[in-house]
């Protein structure tokens, strides 16, 4: 449960601004390159959604049985999961793809 829903999404976030910051500094896209294929192996196990889900369950069958207070813990992981889903969407895999192959012939060539 750890690594499912705290340590590969930050490695996502961290592979991801590393990632970007490859594309915006247009130095390094070999590792650019590299860090975007261990993002994607890492999406397969980056499981929010199904937690996300089974929370919403648990507080839906227990509503009626105890006393439940949602504190800051489900806003931050709610806030996590956004984020993930955002950066899912904006940013386009073909467009990093290319960023990055372009970035690798501009140096190899210079």
């Amino acid at each position: 449960v750890f690594l499912c829903s705290m340590v590969i999404p930050f490695l996502k976030l961290v592979c991801q601004l590393l990632v970007l910051l490859c594309i915006r500094w247009q130095r390094y896209q070999v590792v650019g390159l590299h860090l975007y294929r261990l993002y994607h192996h890492l999406r397969e196990w980056g499981m929010l959604e199904v937690y996300l889900m089974g929370i919403l369950v648990s507080i839906v069958k227990l509503i009626d049985l105890a006393d439940l207070h949602l504190g800051i813990g489900l806003a931050c992981f709610i806030g996590l999961l956004l984020s993930q889903v955002w950066l899912e969407v904006t940013m386009s895999p073909h467009q990093v793809w290319d960023a990055l192959d372009e970035g690798g012939h501009a140096s190899e060539s210079a």
